[in-house]
């Protein structure tokens, strides 16, 4: 049940943003259900409570995570308190303190799993940039898109990539952003690419 999870959470994660992740949570809910594994209880309300944020439900948002806190304590689980920091940061940008999500997600960056750590680094720039840290962005940014690419998280890379090109052009740097943008149609092809062969493969 734990690697199915963690799959799972890595196709939630990649479809966010673009429809898709509200079915996969609900079949991580009912694997958690089935098997009722602390770990895998704790990858569902984590979802849960990030999809509350995304519908703008930020009462329940915090509700799931003090569920998630209290799986944590009752079961030590080892990367939780990382996973717990990481949506306190985003229910605390949502809430528009950037200053208090820039140290949650701190906390989640020390997270040993690269795609927490660089979902984190991402997340830290998007805090900085609420606040009109162009350069602190980049950094955190730059700094992700490094290790997404040494992880090979081409999803994450394209995301990161679009976000650099977001910031430069918010700046004004037309050339940079310009350059970042045709950086992630290239990844974008070989996200594709990936995506159409592991199709073919489960065919």
């Amino acid at each position: 049940p734990s690697i199915v999870a963690r799959a799972l959470v890595a196709e939630a994660n990649i479809r966010r943003g673009r429809g898709g992740s509200a079915a996969v949570v609900e079949r991580l809910g009912a694997l958690a259900l089935r098997s009722q594994a602390p770990d895998v209880l704790l990858a569902t309300a984590l979802q849960r409570g990030i999809q509350a944020l995304d519908q703008g439900d930020l009462p329940r948002a915090r509700s799931v995570c003090q569920e998630a806190e209290r799986l944590v304590a009752d079961h030590g689980l080892i990367d939780g308190p990382c996973e717990v920091a990481f949506l306190q940061g985003a229910i605390q940008l949502g809430s528009g303190d950037p200053v208090a999500a820039r140290e949650a997600f701190d906390r989640a960056a020390t997270c040993a799993d690269p795609g927490l750590r660089v979902r984190s680094l991402n997340a830290r720039g998007a805090a900085s940039a609420q606040r009109g840290s162009m350069d602190a962005a980049d950094r955190d940014h730059r700094e992700a898109l490094a290790l997404a690419r040494q992880a090979g998280l081409r999803p994450l890379a394209l995301r990161l990539l679009n976000n650099l090109g977001a910031n430069a052009h918010r700046r004004g740097d037309t050339d940079e952003a310009l350059r970042r943008f045709r950086e992630a149609v290239e990844v974008s092809g070989e996200v594709l690419d990936a995506t159409l062969g592991r199709t073919a493969l489960a065919n």
